[in-house]
């Protein structure tokens, strides 16, 4: 499931100071949100075997614009993508391991 990103909403006050707030709350929050890795699909438990090349799900709807290694469980991760699509991506890994991986 896909994480959405929220809608940031302003109210204009007859309070100055308020509405400086406001856009200030408004600055500090949209540089947070433009981090692009916060708003995507968590694949979990993905087990490869070293040199293995595998077709994941990513489940964006969209071609990624890539993935961060979220979680290892056993060997350090080593991973590259090699063709990413709509729907899936392919994924190799260097190691062999258990990973969970964050698509965006």
């Amino acid at each position: 499931m896909a994480t959405t990103r929220p809608v940031i909403r302003y109210e204009q006050t007859a309070d100055r100071q308020v509405n400086q707030l406001q856009r200030n709350f408004q600055e500090a929050l949209r540089a947070v949100l433009d981090a692009e890795w916060l708003f995507g699909t968590d694949v979990r438990d993905l087990t490869f075997t070293a040199g293995q090349t595998r077709s994941v799900d990513h489940g964006l709807g969209r071609v990624p614009k890539g993935f961060i290694v979220i979680d290892a469980q056993t060997a350090a991760p080593l991973l590259y993508q090699s063709n990413a699509g709509s729907y899936t991506v392919d994924i190799t890994s260097t190691n062999a391991g258990t990973y969970s991986l964050r698509f965006y």
